[in-house]
């Protein structure tokens, strides 16, 4: 019985050397544990949008400010308030127009 546990313990110092090499040679980050290990190399393969500001939102749509915060008021635009702040995430904005959010709905008028 001891033998067998003395055998389990050498197996996983193996392949725990083996996943070390591995991980060194994809240049992934090792933290110690297996468990830190996942959970660090889970983390940075997550990617993390960045948050853009009103102004950033403005520019990036070629529209004015009062334009953004009637959208946000009568139109369900995706926006975030941190504080004082309007924060967006420009997948969210992008997606909302193009579900015709921004669009004008005014029917245009006859010239009969």
């Amino acid at each position: 019985m001891i033998l067998d546990h003395l055998c389990d313990i050498l197996f996983d110092v193996k392949v725990y050397k083996a996943l070390t090499q591995i991980e060194k040679a994809a240049g992934i980050r090792t933290c110690g544990t297996v468990k830190q290990n996942m959970e660090v190399n889970s983390v940075s393969e997550i990617n993390i949008e960045k948050w853009y500001t009103l102004k950033e939102v403005q520019a990036y749509l070629g529209v004015g400010r009062e334009t953004i915060l009637q959208w946000i008021a009568k139109r369900n635009m995706p926006a975030y308030k941190v504080g004082r702040l309007w924060k967006f995430k420009l997948s969210e904005v992008d997606d909302w127009i193009r579900s015709g959010g921004a669009a004008d709905n005014a029917e245009p008028a006859d010239d009969e």
